[in-house]
């Protein structure tokens, strides 16, 4: 199992820092949870919000890229419709060269009216625009030289260069909250994020249609959203709590409509469990166990809520480094990712 932190350099008032210290202490932060042993850095963004959301998912997974050694790196989700697929390819192959084959570009529709307008596209063209973007991306990747002809790109002579590090290029994973994304992921990427672990049969049923049968699997159990270490939780749940309802009201004023998130909206109870607050020994356990079930999955977490002190995060890492990593090393054997920091 990979342990996963992930980072969307929200910045919104009353709590607002300035943009240079907060990307700064976050990149401190990300080189140094590099350096103790974390496995998986993730990155989101949004566009044209007051609040600062990451905007430019390339340029900062390019600087985790120069920073790092080790740690992957992965767009969680990259809001592919609203980039040129041409120029995105180009993008990804740099950060995985910088990064010496670390990258997976992971990509979604959104759901956002207002970025689309804002670029000049339509919400409704983000299937279409999705389907044709992954088959650019990949040809860019994988042919010397390619033109296409479709309903939303027309491109003449493409040669990119340079390839990524990867043969073939990073893994193209495809995110989604509807069967039909599972069906597209099956058909036109490597793998599926789903929103919801009843979307993995319809990923699994079209990828035997496409006569690539699946090793069926059991989704693990979702982790939460957010997770927090410290030796006093109720105190610092105080803290974190108003970071916790800012997020989850902002996602439902962007049109997001998960059970969880309207259920968090209400419910205390719903908020602490995608917000976990944890001691060492709480997290030590939880972690540990999600290791022996799912082996070969992700746990991957926010350590950052809007707006929250960067400071506060670190010290709940140090946390984590030093009361759970060293016993999730010794669980899982051999560095998983050491072949790739030689």
């Amino acid at each position: 199992m990979l342990i996963s932190i992930r980072y969307n350099f929200r910045n919104p008032a009353p709590w607002t820092r300035p943009s240079a210290y907060l990307y700064k202490r976050v990149l401190d932060q990300i080189e140094w949870a590099d350096r103790i042993g974390f496995d998986r850095v993730a990155l989101a963004e949004h566009h044209f919000l007051d609040e600062g959301f990451l905007p430019g998912l390339m340029v900062a997974a390019s600087a985790i890229a120069a920073r790092t050694r080790r740690v992957l790196i992965d767009s969680e989700i990259l809001l592919a419709p609203l980039h040129h697929p041409v120029r995105l390819a180009e993008d990804a192959a740099l950060v995985d060269i910088i990064s010496n084959g670390r990258l997976t570009l992971s990509v979604a529709g959104g759901y956002r009216e207002e970025e689309y307008a804002a670029l000049g596209m339509k919400l409704s063209e983000r299937a279409g625009r999705m389907e044709e973007c992954l088959q650019i991306i990949r040809k860019c990747w994988t042919e010397e030289e390619f033109s296409w002809d479709g309903k939303y790109y027309q491109l003449k002579n493409v040669r990119m260069t340079p390839k990524p590090v990867q043969p073939g290029g990073p893994k193209l994973i495809l995110g989604g909250g509807a069967e039909a994304v599972a069906r597209r992921a099956a058909r036109f990427a490597d793998g599926f994020q789903p929103m919801s672990p009843t979307l993995w049969e319809a990923y699994f049923d079209e990828l035997e249609k496409l006569g690539r049968p699946p090793a069926r699997r059991t989704a693990p159990s979702r982790a939460p959203t957010f997770v927090h270490v410290t030796h006093t939780p109720e105190r610092d749940w105080e803290l974190v709590r108003p970071h916790a309802l800012y997020e989850i009201q902002q996602y439902q004023a962007w049109g997001l409509t998960s059970p969880a998130f309207q259920a968090a909206a209400t419910s205390e109870e719903a908020l602490r469990e995608l917000h976990a607050v944890w001691t060492p020994d709480q997290a030590r356990e939880i972690i540990l166990q999600h290791q022996r079930e799912w082996p070969d999955s992700i746990f991957s977490f926010a350590p950052i809520l809007a707006g929250m002190d960067p400071e506060m995060a670190q010290s709940s890492l140090e946390l984590l480094a030093e009361h759970v990593l060293p016993e999730l090393h010794a669980l899982r054997g051999a560095d998983p990712l050491a072949a790739r920091s030689a």
